[in-house]
């Protein structure tokens, strides 16, 4: 039995339900598993002893073909260990150019003497920009939770070493992507956000903001600088209240709720999706 450690970050839930599942999985196999909210370690609202953990996992979605900042805040929290590390990373596509997402995590990992032997992307659904259809979005949490969850754990059960082949120029023109998103676009987009006069006041964007970028003075909505584009504070809006100005074009103008679309009834109807992710749908293994 291995004692494991899964710290999970979710924007819009999916990296929840993954996380979830994973930890239902691997507790059936015999292993004692407990789940973090990411931000809640970093804020220090939990404290948590690293080194009670055999193995540590990380479950996150991927962000401008990188991780998300606050990520790397709780690895240079983590001490020095030779733990043994699994990612699990959420997306849109599991794609080559995403291949490199986890590079910049491994690396500081290693740092800290981890091994970081299990590295897997999973598909699930599109946050921004990319709007997929709620069938498709159905249908990919169906095939993570009865296929791919069950494999992951099987492979973490046994030890399995899985980790994507490194490209050197793919990793040096996404570290340009990653700066330019995270440390200048993700910040100018924060920064753009305004509420609407739907808002009614009720804070719920403050409570879920991760990095506490949002606040109300005299009432009135203010966003920072701090912004990780996680779109939790848009999609959790019960008024569909912010938006951002200039920046709206990667905004789903209807909303987007993983759990509600998850939970609906499935529709039988025929999906329209390419022959990549049919395939990736139809193999466990991938």
């Amino acid at each position: 039995m291995k004692n494991i450690g899964i710290f999970y970050f979710t924007g819009t839930q999916s990296s929840y339900f993954v996380a979830k599942g994973l930890k239902g999985e691997l507790a059936r196999r015999g292993h004692q598993v407990t789940m973090f909210k990411l931000e809640k370690v970093v804020s220090k609202i939990i404290d948590v002893d690293f080194r009670r953990f055999d193995q540590i996992g990380f479950v996150l979605p991927i962000y401008a073909f990188g991780a998300p900042r606050i990520v790397f805040d709780l690895i240079e929290m983590l001490p020095r260990n030779e733990a043994k590390v699994f990612i699990i990373r959420t997306g849109a596509s599991n794609g080559w150019i995403n291949q490199s997402a986890s590079q910049g995590m491994i690396n500081h990992l290693k740092k800290k003497w981890y091994d970081v032997y299990y590295d897997r992307i999973l598909i699930v659904s599109s946050n921004w920009l990319l709007d997929m259809e709620d069938e498709v979005v159905k249908k990919l949490y169906e095939v993570t939770r009865d296929k791919k969850i069950p494999h992951i754990a099987w492979q973490i059960d046994k030890g399995t070493r899985r980790r994507y082949n490194r490209n050197f120029l793919r990793e040096v023109m996404l570290n340009i992507v990653y700066f330019a998103e995270d440390q200048v676009g993700a910040k100018i987009f924060g920064r753009s956000l305004y509420a609407n006069k739907n808002c009614t006041n009720c804070q719920l964007c403050v409570k879920r903001c991760p990095v506490d970028n949002i606040s109300f003075e005299s009432g009135r909505f203010r966003a920072g600088w701090k912004c990780l584009w996680c779109m939790k504070c848009l999609y959790s809006c019960p008024e569909n209240a912010i938006h951002s100005r200039g920046l709206d074009i990667v905004q789903f103008r209807s909303g987007f709720n993983y759990r509600r679309i998850v939970n609906s009834r499935h529709n039988t109807r025929k999906l329209s999706v390419s022959k990549h992710l049919w395939r990736y749908m139809e193999d466990r293994k991938k």
